[in-house]
């Protein structure tokens, strides 16, 4: 091998690293994305033992904890279309480098480069998952607050019974036979 087959052979195994890596990051958002509200939803219903009490539907803080939740929600789709785009176009510059290798050019250097420029979003990406999960907390906390209004919340309670003779009295005497 040459210094050029060299060169092509590692970045087309740089490609292969950075596709597989887009992959699982599709596959683990895409299923959190799609399962998460589900089993929001799920764990309310457990909760509530399946009867659920709409909280009051006029209080604004209720409108703005959803809003907010799905505001959020819809963002971190655009946050994770800009990491899954950075990464596609890097790939798409290494094989414009490849092209260039193999025709006996020297690339220029920005196509071998690799600069992350979406560090801050990251930052803000777990910020607005942190925004999402206080918002969806609070309209479960609504729910299960009318459920405990309304009396319709299951709620277990720990008695403990004791037998009847754990209950009798140990302060009699042992009966004694008298002798015939």
């Amino acid at each position: 091998m040459n210094y050029s087959e060299d060169r092509i052979a590692q970045l087309g195994k740089e490609i292969e690293t950075v596709m597989n890596n887009l992959m699982t990051f599709r596959t683990r958002i895409g299923f959190t994305a799609m399962t998460g509200p589900f089993i929001i939803v799920g764990s309310v219903l457990i909760a509530t033992g399946g009867k659920i009490q709409m909280p009051d539907l006029k209080e604004p803080e209720l409108w703005i904890a959803a809003a907010l939740c799905l505001i959020t929600y819809v963002i971190l789709g655009e946050y994770g279309g800009t990491l899954d785009a950075q990464m596609t176009e890097k790939c798409d510059e290494w094989r414009e480098a490849i092209v260039e290798i193999s025709q006996g050019r020297e690339p220029p250097a920005k196509l071998l480069m690799f600069h992350h420029r979406n560090k801050p979003a990251y930052r803000w990406g777990f910020g607005l998952i942190l925004v999402a999960v206080i918002s969806a907390g609070f309209c479960i906390s609504k729910v299960l607050q009318s459920e405990t209004e309304a009396g319709t919340l299951p709620i277990k309670t720990s008695v403990t019974t004791t037998s009847a003779a754990a209950q009798a009295p140990t302060s009699q005497a042992p009966a004694t036979q008298t002798p015939r």
